[in-house]
């Protein structure tokens, strides 16, 4: 465990940490979209989003995770949670029909789920997923981004 780690955070992340936040690569067209995703279906506005590369990442996680721009992470109840498990964690807390497929997903052994969440991060490149435009966020949305 580095330093950072021990060292509480700031003010500002303390209040922003209270609901569970989704880190992703906001340069990536596949991230935005996983967005876009969660967004639709969380009705109940549960989660927070946030960019790997921004402040309340750098005041929140590790310093390894803000350089792994291929996985998402997400930081529930100040446990952190990457790749697959990130992934199907926050759907679930979007809940709804989706959130139940995702629960169900969850018992697939993570070694098995990492391997296709892998594969995919790797190959976003060519399946078109970098830099892919993205519509403008309603206010409502907005006030869910942290910096």
């Amino acid at each position: 465990m580095t330093d950072s780690l021990r060292t509480p955070p700031p003010p500002a992340a303390q209040a922003s940490a209270d609901a569970p936040i989704a880190f992703f690569d906001g340069e990536c067209g596949l991230c935005n979209g996983s967005v876009r995703f969660l967004l639709r279906r969380d009705r109940h506005g549960r989660l927070r989003f946030a960019d790997l590369r921004g402040q309340t990442a750098a005041e929140l996680l590790p310093l390894e995770l803000t350089r792994e721009l291929e996985t998402m992470v997400l930081r529930v109840d100040g446990e952190l949670y990457s790749r697959s498990t990130a992934v199907l964690r926050a759907t679930v807390l979007v809940g709804g029909f989706v959130g139940g497929l995702a629960r169900l997903m969850l018992l697939v052994p993570r070694p098995i789920r990492d391997v296709a969440y892998r594969w995919l991060a790797r190959n976003r490149k060519r399946l078109g997923a970098i830099n892919a435009s993205c519509s403008a966020l309603s206010a409502e949305e907005a006030s869910r981004f942290l910096p």
